[in-house]
């Protein structure tokens, strides 16, 4: 099963969700609207192997003003992501067992070669 959480007004997640729309079945999530519970954020932070910071949009001021120069565990950080989930990268796309954000320098495209055409 393949679920993007992205935001609409993102070119990014717009791109993403289109390759992913003439792929096949996925799950499409506006996490502004659905917000994702910490128990899924804790999730999504697992598939993806990251530090929890690489998951956070560091240029917004919630950033700023919550996060930066402060010494927060990964689960006070998500829950100020769960929040305030315009602090979430995106497009955020998870494939079964791990989690991509889709930005420069990874494209979709690249997720979807590495789990749909193996040789």
């Amino acid at each position: 099963m393949i679920t993007i959480y992205f935001n609409e007004a993102c070119s990014k997640c717009n791109i993403a969700y289109e390759v992913l729309k003439a792929s096949g079945e996925f799950e499409r999530i506006n996490y502004l609207q659905e917000v994702p519970s910490l128990e899924i954020l804790k999730s999504i932070l697992q598939k993806l192997n990251l530090p929890v910071e690489d998951m956070m949009r560091k240029q917004e001021s919630v950033f700023k003003e919550m996060v930066e120069g402060k010494n927060l565990s990964e689960t006070e950080c998500l829950k100020i992501i769960e929040q305030h989930p315009i602090l979430l990268k995106r497009p955020i796309v998870v494939i079964d067992e791990q989690a991509y954000i889709v930005r420069p320098p990874l494209s979709i495209e690249e997720v979807l070669d590495k789990h749909f055409k193996k040789a």
